[in-house]
């Protein structure tokens, strides 16, 4: 019986030194739901995400500054090899090129006559065929939950050290994608991203760092794979109609201000302040088409058209108490090259530059000559 009582004993030592060894080596700590935390990343320290797909680059950032504060999204496409471009992993994102040569401690070499000679051979061959630009434009709400998602960075399994064999299988070997979370004091970590051929599934997630390997969570990588589609955004104004009570309308040379007459219960209405008890139906019509203008295309911040700059026909400044709430300018229709239907072009106090509206014709213009010409 001592025998046994010992044997027992021992196997239990065993066991516990066993668990204890397991969880001294479990690579992540866990968090809520079974999911691991991968980096664990303060909200307050979380500067940028930058993400790599081959010629695809795509960064969230956030900004505390001015005018330009909030969740800003880069969209860039970078050149390769066979087009003569730059194929650095920066490449792409203005002055990115020397945050990676920063961050390695390497200083930047003056070119050399071969380099200058293959610039101005470049610089005369033939035109290519023009690609989308680099646009630096305002993010959305689903941008804002996604890159709260990265502080604390967060996977639902974590799968160890694999060895070659595995992360071939799973696609990390060969893959292009890249993701790198910047916080404050410098870069905080990198990572390989691998999905499946089908492009179903949860896509694996592998450090740089100590070459951990997770099966990532939720849908960071669709999001960023489709950024410039679900991640820009398209809103011309945050505030609400009701956060104004007057609005100064110019066209051309002339102007005329209108009052926002509101009632319990009744739709807001427009009038003159010389006849506030006259609503004017003919303005509050032509102004409830511009405040519903949809959004087609978003440019980039000091994107001009391809058409040229846009000339600017009506503007429209909102105010509260004779504050200034925002406001809106409005493109001359241009002919399009794309299509019959002209172009037209706005900015507001929101916008990151100009964004392309949903074409209406010249209607808008040559009613709004109607509006400021006071009856």
């Amino acid at each position: 019986m001592k025998a046994r009582g010992a044997a027992v004993q021992g196997t239990l030592a065993l066991l516990g030194l066993a668990a204890a060894y397991a969880t001294w080596q479990r690579p992540a700590d866990k968090a809520t739901g079974g999911e691991v935390v991968v980096l664990d990343l303060a909200r307050n320290d979380l500067q940028r995400v930058r993400y790599e797909d081959g010629p695809k680059l795509i960064e969230l950032e956030r900004r505390d500054n001015g005018t330009e504060k909030g969740l800003w999204l880069h969209l860039a496409t970078r050149e390769t090899a066979g087009d003569g471009g730059a194929v650095g992993a920066d490449a792409g994102f203005p002055g990115a090129t020397s945050d990676r040569r920063r961050d390695a401690g390497v200083v930047a070499e003056r070119p050399d006559a071969g380099t200058r000679a293959a610039d101005r051979a470049s610089a005369a061959a033939p035109a290519r065929e023009a690609k989308q630009p680099d646009r630096e434009v305002r993010a959305n709400d689903t941008a804002e939950k996604l890159f709260d998602r990265f502080a604390p960075l967060r996977a639902s399994r974590a799968l160890g050290v694999l060895d070659d064999a595995k992360r071939r299988e799973l696609g990390l070997e060969s893959s292009k994608k890249r993701l790198e979370v910047f916080a404050r004091g410098g870069r905080q970590a990198s990572y390989v991203v691998a999905v499946s051929a089908l492009g179903a599934g949860a896509p694996y997630l592998q450090s740089d760092q100590d070459k951990r390997v997770y099966l990532l969570s939720g849908s960071i990588a669709t999001d960023l794979d489709a950024a410039s589609t679900r991640l820009v955004d398209r809103r011309l104004h945050l505030f609400k109609p009701s956060d104004y009570d007057s609005l100064l309308v110019k066209v051309d040379d002339k102007q005329r201000e209108l009052l926002q007459l509101s009632g319990e219960g009744q739709p807001q209405k427009l009038a003159s302040p010389k006849t506030p008890s006259k609503p004017d139906d003919f303005a509050r019509n032509w102004h409830d088409r511009i405040w519903r203008l949809v959004v087609t295309e978003v440019l980039g911040k000091a994107e001009v058209p391809s058409s040229g700059e846009p000339s600017v026909a009506i503007r429209i400044d909102y105010r509260s108490r004779q504050k200034p709430v925002g406001w809106i300018e409005l493109s001359h229709p241009r002919t399009a090259t794309s299509g019959p239907a002209p172009e037209i072009y706005a900015r507001t106090e929101h916008t990151a530059g100009w964004v392309k509206v949903h074409a209406i014709g010249e209607d808008l213009v040559k009613e709004g000559k109607k509006v400021v010409a006071e009856p």
